[in-house]
């Protein structure tokens, strides 16, 4: 081999190597930021998951008066009205509350100053009573967006045919969603079944670049994603 070839050949060697070293660096770098976003995503993902589920267990926890009007034991006559009225007054996340009798009609109403709307929210989601009515399990409806408020619908069939239909605010959970954040603009939002965001978040289509599945739902609830993106 000539020594000009042999000389063009370490020089080729030399230039090829450094290039070499530095693809297989940038796959490296590559890989460990792509790993770093996945845990950033998880962590937020299961940050959200955790407000959701605590609040979903203070929505449980806001149905233990209802045993007292169901419990067939129960001796005494309980003055559902007094009863119902006392456990909205003790709960903030009730913001509506509706007493229907079996006919769909209101027996009474409550509905706190803050959602600032003359009739009551049950009138938005009438459709639930019905539902709960003829199948005797609870329904959840669409969240509704009041003002610039959220409020989560829901309705609880009693004994005798008749509905308790409760109005959850969704502020207090929506904020919290708001003040987690993933880079610049990764934000957190709710999604339904269909992957649509429910009502009341700031959210835009830009925001739909990344989907990150928290949990199979258990029960026909909303809360069961998070989404968020990073740019």
């Amino acid at each position: 081999m000539k020594l000009t070839t042999r000389f063009l050949l370490i020089l080729l060697f030399i230039a090829i190597v450094p290039m070499f070293i530095a693809v297989i660096w940038n796959i490296y770098q590559y890989k460990a930021t792509t790993t770093s976003f996945l845990t950033l995503h998880s962590a937020v993902s299961e940050l959200a998951a955790l407000n959701a589920e605590e609040w979903i267990r203070r929505i449980n926890r806001s149905f233990a008066f209802l045993y007292e009007i169901e419990n067939p034991l129960q001796r005494k006559k309980v003055d559902e009205a007094t009863l119902i009225k006392r456990a909205t007054a003790t709960n903030s996340d009730i913001m509506a509350l509706s007493f229907i009798d079996p006919l769909g009609n209101p027996i009474f109403e409550l509905q706190s100053d803050k959602v600032g709307l003359k009739e009551n929210l049950t009138s938005l989601t009438e459709d639930i009573i019905d539902k709960a009515q003829n199948s005797g399990k609870v329904v959840f409806g669409n969240v509704l967006c009041v003002k610039g408020v959220a409020y989560f619908p829901l309705a609880y069939p009693l004994i005798n045919q008749r509905t308790v239909v409760f109005h959850y605010s969704l502020e207090d959970l929506w904020k919290n969603f708001s003040k987690e954040k993933a880079g610049k603009s990764g934000v957190v939002f709710v999604v339904d079944n269909n992957g649509n965001a429910l009502s009341c978040q700031k959210v835009s289509r830009n925001h739909y670049l990344s989907l990150i599945h928290i949990s199979e739902p258990t029960r026909p609830l909303y809360i069961s994603y998070a989404v968020f993106c990073l740019k």
